[in-house]
């Protein structure tokens, strides 16, 4: 939670009067319980699709509420038992979102002359077709900003994780969820690390896992970081400040290393004990 809320784009677009806040809430609630019907071992395929129509309807809210129903179809796919199920499951709950979204789109426009479709088709007339390029590829880093170094430390507990709390298909439905959004993000005219945060969640998991080599360390370390993170987009955002982000990267990188070195040798110590 306080990867989350620390990280940039929630801890600033959050405070404003926008709907990006209720959608990355929405679709955190979508995610949550598909997990969690899963890890019951009560799901069916009805719940399937009453997460897919959900998540569909909450992007009346916000767009970005895409990144659950994208999300339950890997989920899906990787929490069946057969290939028929599989198959059947996909083709069901994409049916489902697709009905429920166009139903829901055209009651919007014939209500208020708008849709999703219809902004996302004059914004690309307006603007064209755009991909990540240098200026605006670094919108990725800026999801999370320097919290992408525990990223990269939960990365090496993956094998780890996976043997101690089962959560194989979870991980592989959120890596690959995660892939399929950055892909497709810019179908919408508009990369930046706003639209870009409903990824979030899968790089969470990920900064979550570094407590194997962290340990009691993770959640001051974590505290740091969004002081780092929240105090250098401030300075980007109200001064101009030029190249905060890499001295961040320094300053975290080496509390993180002074983390790292501490817990390793407390371990050490305690194993010498023992033997």
């Amino acid at each position: 939670m306080y990867i989350y809320v620390f990280s940039q784009p929630f801890a600033i677009f959050s405070l404003m009067i926008l709907t990006d806040a209720p959608g990355w809430f929405i679709s955190l609630f979508i995610i949550n319980k598909a997990v969690e019907k899963v890890k019951n071992q009560e799901i069916k395929q009805k719940h399937w699709l009453w997460l897919a129509a959900a998540a569909a309807i909450g992007m009346l809210i916000k767009e970005s509420v895409v990144f659950s129903f994208i999300f339950i179809l890997w989920y899906q796919l990787f929490s069946a038992v057969s290939h028929k199920q599989r198959i059947i499951g996909l083709i069901f709950s994409s049916g489902v979102f697709i009905i429920t979204f166009v139903i829901s789109q055209w009651i919007t426009y014939e209500l208020f002359n708008d849709s999703i479709l219809g902004r996302l088709f004059s914004q690309q007339e307006r603007v064209g077709f755009v991909y990540y390029t240098k200026s605006n590829a670094a919108q990725i880093f800026r999801i999370i900003d320097f919290y992408w170094l525990l990223v990269l430390i939960g990365i090496a507990s993956v094998q780890m994780a996976i043997k101690q709390f089962s959560i194989k298909n979870e991980l592989f439905a959120f890596s690959c969820a995660f892939v399929s959004s950055i892909i497709l993000i810019p179908m919408y005219p508009f990369i930046v690390d706003r639209i870009l945060f409903m990824v979030a969640p899968t790089l969470v998991i990920f900064a979550v896992l570094s407590t194997r080599f962290l340990k009691k360390l993770l959640l001051p370390v974590v505290l740091l970081g969004g002081i780092i993170n929240i105090g250098a987009a401030w300075l980007i955002y109200r001064y101009n400040s030029q190249g905060l982000l890499v001295w961040g990267l320094f300053i975290y990188g080496f509390i993180l290393l002074g983390a790292l070195i501490y817990e390793n040798k407390a371990s050490i110590k305690i194993k010498h004990l023992f033997d």
